[in-house]
């Protein structure tokens, strides 16, 4: 499925200042990020704001990624959060 060394070795490039290690990340799961975000919300719209905001976390944060899981599943969490907390927030638009 993931050749989960293969994302380790991009991940600790791109920490070492090599951004094109990142597109590579990215260009891989982003089809993953946003499929898994639109089975969430519903719709194409939403999905891509998830989209947006999940690779603006991975980018920030990847410095914190512990090597411990695979780099889907730590993507998977950040999408399945984002996800739910935009869920959340829009229903809270709605009452208002």
């Amino acid at each position: 499925m993931h050749n989960t060394d293969d994302d380790f070795k991009l991940i600790e490039n791109f920490i070492d200042g090599n951004e094109s290690a990142f597109n590579r990340l990215i260009y891989k799961y982003q089809d993953k990020i946003y499929w898994h975000a639109r089975r969430m919300t519903g719709n194409h719209l939403d999905a891509d704001e998830i989209v947006q905001e999940v690779l603006l976390v991975i980018y920030n944060k990847i410095k914190t990624f512990k090597f411990k899981s695979s780099f889907y599943t730590w993507i998977y969490t950040i999408t399945n959060t984002r996800s739910i907390n935009y869920l959340k927030k829009r229903s809270v638009k709605k009452i208002f």
